[in-house]
C-alpha cells in the first residue's frame, strides 16, 4: 500500500520532461527545452502497462531531423545525406513541438497489414516521428526496437511510402514504390501514433 501511495505522489510527468530534456542537451542540443507534458500519474503508468511510449517532437528552430539522427551517428544514412532523394520526401515541418504517443514495444505491431490496410485505422508515425521514438528509447531505456521487425511509416516517398528499422544499432531508413503499399510482409507491420491529447480507450 505505502509503495502504491509512493508511486502516485511521484511526479512522474516531471521526471519525463527531465529525462527527455536532459537527454537531447546530453546529445549536443543546449537549445532544447521541453515542457511538462499533461497527463495523470494514471495516465503515464496506463500508457505504460500498453507499451506506449510518451516522446517529444522539438520544434525544427531548436532541433531538426538531421540534428538528432547525426548526433546518433546516423549522418550516412540517405535521409541524411542524399540530397536528390531527399527530394521525393514529403517531410512534415514542426513550428511548435508536441508530445506524442507511439507503440513502443520491440517488435512492431500490426504485421502482416499492408500499408493500403493499415492507413484507415493506424495513424502510422511519420519518419520524424519514428527517429525520436527509437533513439529514445535506446537512450534512456536501453531498448533496440525493430532489429527484427520493419516499421510502415506515413511518411511518402515520391508514390510510395518509407519505413525504418534498426541496422547494426541504428536507424536504417527503406524506400518502397507505389505497388508496395498494396502488399502485407511478414514481418512488417506499423506503430500505432497519437497526440497527447487523444484517448487509448
Amino acid at each position: 500500500m505505502e509503495a502504491q501511495l509512493d508511486e502516485f505522489v511521484r511526479d512522474r510527468a516531471e521526471e519525463r520532461r527531465t529525462a527527455v530534456e536532459a537527454n537531447y542537451r546530453r546529445l549536443g542540443h543546449p537549445f532544447v527545452t521541453v515542457p511538462k507534458p499533461t497527463a495523470s500519474v494514471r495516465d503515464l503508468m496506463n500508457w505504460e502497462r500498453l507499451e506506449f511510449d510518451l516522446n517529444y517532437r522539438p520544434p525544427e528552430s531548436q532541433l531538426t531531423y538531421e540534428a538528432w539522427m547525426s548526433s546518433h551517428g546516423c549522418d550516412r544514412d540517405w535521409t541524411v545525406a542524399d540530397e536528390a532523394a531527399r527530394k521525393k520526401v514529403r517531410w512534415e515541418p514542426c513550428d511548435v513541438g508536441y508530445w506524442f504517443l507511439s507503440q513502443a514495444a520491440v517488435n512492431c505491431p500490426h504485421r502482416m497489414r499492408s500499408h493500403e490496410e493499415l492507413t484507415p485505422d493506424v495513424c502510422l508515425l511519420s519518419l520524424e516521428e519514428y527517429a525520436i521514438l527509437y533513439l529514445t528509447c535506446s537512450d534512456l531505456a536501453g531498448r533496440r526496437i525493430d532489429d527484427i521487425t520493419e516499421c510502415l511509416l506515413r511518411t511518402s516517398f515520391g508514390s510510395g511510402c518509407l519505413s525504418a528499422c534498426d541496422l547494426a544499432s541504428k536507424v536504417h531508413v527503406s524506400r518502397h514504390d507505389a505497388p508496395y503499399l498494396k502488399v502485407p510482409q511478414r514481418h512488417v507491420g506499423g506503430r500505432r501514433r497519437m497526440l497527447l491529447s487523444s484517448s487509448l480507450a
